[in-house]
């Protein structure tokens, strides 16, 4: 036993667009196949009715406006699931975090800082401490407070 066609072959059966050779496939399976025989009464039935149907025109052109209403919905639609998308990343992202917090160990807190050195345990530490003094090869490197309103050392007057 053959197949049974498809609807589709048999709405282009009843709207006449089948070829010669098609035309005759279905109509050798239709004259054996008591379920498609049902079908096919159906359906010439249905198109013979909706060949009585007159249709009146609209007044005007609808076309602008159809097409109008239905990209407003789509950029709607749109902006909807952007919205959504950016909602999703930032509550997925905001667990990440809060997971990430929960998991990590924590760090035990030091109550002890190590102290601040101060400037001569710096200076002997680099051992600027060696330099000559009379050089004046560091000067107003830690004086910052000799400096003039330029920001430039002021000039050291030579002995005589």
């Amino acid at each position: 036993m053959k197949a049974c066609v498809y609807e589709n072959l048999l709405i282009r059966l009843a709207g006449d667009e089948l070829d010669a050779a098609q035309r005759e496939a279905v109509m050798t399976h239709l004259s054996a196949c008591r379920r498609c025989q049902g079908a096919w009464e159906e359906m010439r039935s249905t198109w013979d009715l909706l060949g009585q149907v007159t249709v009146t025109p609209p007044a005007r052109d609808l076309t602008g406006t159809v097409l109008a209403r239905a990209a407003a919905l789509h950029a709607r639609k749109q902006r909807w699931v952007s919205a959504t998308r950016v909602a999703a990343v930032i509550a997925l992202a905001s667990g990440v975090g809060i997971a990430a917090g929960l998991l990590t160990p924590r760090k035990p807190q030091l109550t002890n800082a190590a102290p601040v050195p101060s400037e001569e345990q710096v200076v002997a530490v680099l051992g600027l401490d060696e330099i000559d003094d009379d050089t004046g090869v560091l000067a107003g490197l830690f004086d910052v407070d000799e400096m003039d309103e330029t920001g430039e050392a002021p000039t050291q007057e030579q002995p005589s």
